[in-house]
């Protein structure tokens, strides 16, 4: 019966890294394209007037 709880253990393990592994990529995947997006294709316009006097 002990090596079930051990085979238990080692299976949980692998999944908890999985999902931690998965989780900071996600995170780190969408932060750093955020700021790369954001970077190059900035928002607004400009726009300048002039006067002839």
């Amino acid at each position: 019966m002990r090596g079930v709880s051990y085979l238990v253990a080692v299976v949980l393990m692998v999944i908890v890294t999985i999902a931690l592994g998965v989780a900071l990529y996600t995170y780190f995947h969408g932060w750093i394209g955020a700021k790369t997006s954001s970077a190059t294709a900035p928002e607004g316009s400009l726009v300048v007037e002039g006067s002839r006097g």
